[in-house]
């Protein structure tokens, strides 16, 4: 009785890909939208208008990336910030255009002011993302604006997930390992 055994370890992402045939895989695209969204942008107020996504365990990312979409009076008078899980600050947006929707995604094809959205390759992106915009110019005190949507969208190597990409033949019983 001969007995072979094959250890793949996937480090980059594709080897169970390139092994299967492209028949299995354990990267995935996750979407993480704004439950709130649309909602004001309250106009020249220090505190700003927020809103949080919880990203649930969904492996470590191998990319992270924010899509924004906003309207204003003047987008040259909004600032956008975005704190992570960990507390890092991110300035996604200061008044660097003028005109009155802003609709982009940070950090491809739009850098952000400062922080490093990159830094979350290699890691879990699960907790809270609390995204916060501040009008910083009076209008009426009120409302000046919306945020349409926010997304946060993470491609992730799953640790407990596995798609197969066509039929499943099962030659045999399949077993669910439960603890």
């Amino acid at each position: 009785k001969l007995v072979c055994t094959t250890v793949v370890t996937e480090t980059q992402g594709g080897t169970l890909e390139k092994v299967s045939n492209g028949a299995l895989t354990n990267i995935f695209d996750n979407e993480f939208n704004s439950k709130t969204a649309p909602f004001d942008i309250f106009d020249n107020n220090p505190n700003g208008s927020h809103d949080t996504i919880v990203v649930p365990d969904v492996g470590t990312a191998l990319s992270l990336s924010v899509l924004l979409e906003l309207e204003n009076s003047g987008i040259n008078h909004v600032r956008v910030e975005l704190l992570d899980p960990k507390g890092n600050k991110y300035v996604l947006y200061n008044k660097s255009s003028s005109g009155t929707k802003l609709l982009a995604t940070f950090p491809s094809p739009v850098k952000p002011v400062s922080g490093d959205l990159a830094a979350w390759v290699g890691q879990n992106p699960k907790g809270n993302w609390k995204l916060s915009v501040y009008d910083t110019l009076f209008k009426n005190n009120a409302v000046d604006g919306r945020v349409v949507r926010w997304t946060i969208a993470v491609q992730t190597k799953s640790n407990s997930k596995l798609q197969v990409k066509g039929d499943l033949v099962v030659g045999g019983q399949v077993f669910s390992a439960k603890t």
